[in-house]
């Protein structure tokens, strides 16, 4: 599993797999903005964060080695 860049702090995480077009309705649902509020208000840093798996990490990473100064 590879995350995308958060800039924040991950004290722990549950996963959710599935493909993105259902990930994104999931994360654009009214039940999911319930959720993530409740867990802003219980949880120190909460947040959400995408990630890439499987094929899709050895492309991300081929991404950030192509930006690092040669």
């Amino acid at each position: 599993m590879l995350l995308d860049p958060h800039g924040g702090d991950l004290n722990g995480f549950f996963l959710i797999r599935g493909d993105s077009a259902k990930l994104d309705a999931l994360m654009a649902s009214g039940e999911w903005e319930t959720h993530t509020i409740r867990g802003l208000l219980h949880l120190d840093g909460s947040g959400a964060v995408r990630g890439v798996t499987g094929d899709g990490v050895g492309k991300r990473m081929k991404l950030w080695t192509e930006q690092i100064p040669g």
